[in-house]
């Protein structure tokens, strides 16, 4: 009975999920960047914008390969 129940818990768990995280920062100076809009390519998720420390982050992501790109006003 015990067998049976590890293994159907087995079978019905859930996969994995990732999070991507990081800080924009000014590669002149170092210094966090708010207001940064940052968007991840290959996932359905709404793009996030950083605060004041410049941070970011994506979660509950499946496994996979995602292009993340950056915009704020002002920078190239």
């Amino acid at each position: 009975m015990i067998a049976h129940l590890l293994l159907l818990a087995w079978l019905f768990q859930a996969d994995p999920t990732y999070t991507i995280s990081g800080t924009v920062v000014n590669r002149v100076t170092g210094k966090p960047l708010n207001g940064t809009h940052v968007g991840l390519a290959g996932a359905r998720v709404d793009p996030v914008v950083t605060g004041p420390d410049g941070r970011f982050e994506f979660t509950g992501l499946k496994a996979g390969k995602y292009g993340l790109n950056a915009e704020r006003t002002g920078f190239v």
